[in-house]
């Protein structure tokens, strides 16, 4: 096995070298470029025979397990909505680098970056629903002028706001950014609106470690029960939970079908931003 952990502009070269070698492959987030790349990969990965696996590492994260157990014991119903956000400010800034920043080696900013983490962890809580449209806007002046004063080159975006809709009457809001004028250097925040009960996590002193509540009453009762985490020897790391689908014949998440997905929407939200129109599917 392999990971690949290289600029995203050489993550399909470098897995599809790979996989013809009769190598399985880790491959860091994004997948690619962008949908037509994550097809490519994925149908070289079935031809070949070998695994191909994208690290979405934020679904191994013991809060986002015990959340996902909550959803699937059906604790809060029937998903009607979603809303993630994800926001840095500029103290918290730190891609104005010489690939990060540069749309011909990164395929695009903040969204790519560490938006994709929050989109791919809402549909996987959501179980991958049907996209039915996209609208959205992006923006990069902060970061315009951050780089310019730095001297550098900057061709991406630094913040992105986006509303999905799914074909099962669900959405999704989704905002995030490399620069937001916000007091916190780092911002995670995810709600998920069931009709029994609404979960809320948030990151926990603006680090990467989570909190999180479930939310309901009854009979004109509020009650806010926290989620405890499960114990972090239940829940692999991503590479060790390839390995061991590997070493054993089972199924592993965040497969290339998984990554197709997460890829049509960014690439709907990019052109939904582009155009300024909505995009159907």
């Amino acid at each position: 096995m392999v990971s690949i952990v290289t600029p995203n502009c050489f993550h399909q070269e470098m897995t599809e070298r790979a996989l013809d070698k009769g190598v399985h492959v880790l491959c860091e987030k994004p997948i690619g470029f962008n949908t037509e790349q994550a097809i490519a990969m994925n149908q070289k990965s079935q031809q070949v025979g070998k695994r191909l696996m994208v690290n979405y590492s934020y679904r191994f994260k013991p809060k986002a397990v015990a959340i996902k157990k909550q959803i699937e014991a059906g604790i809060i119903g029937d998903i009607t909505s979603a809303s993630c956000l994800w926001l840095r400010n500029k103290n918290g800034f730190s891609q104005i680098t010489p690939w990060f920043s540069k749309k011909a080696m990164s395929g695009g900013g903040c969204l790519i970056d560490i938006g994709i983490h929050s989109l791919d962890k809402a549909l996987w809580l959501m179980d991958f629903p049907e996209p039915k449209s996209v609208l959205s806007t992006t923006h990069n002046q902060m970061c315009q002028l951050a780089a310019q004063e730095s001297g550098l080159a900057f061709d991406v975006e630094d913040t992105v706001e986006a509303f999905i809709t799914f074909a099962n009457n669900t959405s999704l809001l989704l905002q995030v950014s490399w620069a937001a004028n916000i007091p916190e250097e780092n911002l995670i925040e995810f709600k998920l609106l069931g009709d029994k009960a609404g979960i809320f996590a948030k990151n926990i002193n603006q680090g990467y470690t989570f909190e999180a509540q479930i939310f309901y009453e009854s009979q004109g009762i509020s009650y806010n029960v926290n989620i405890e985490d499960i114990h972090q020897r239940l829940v692999p790391t991503s590479m060790y939970h390839f390995i061991d689908a590997i070493v054993n014949d089972k199924p592993h998440m965040a497969d290339g079908n998984e990554a197709i997905k997460t890829m049509q929407l960014i690439d709907a939200i990019y052109k939904s931003a582009e155009t300024g129109n909505p995009v159907t599917f």
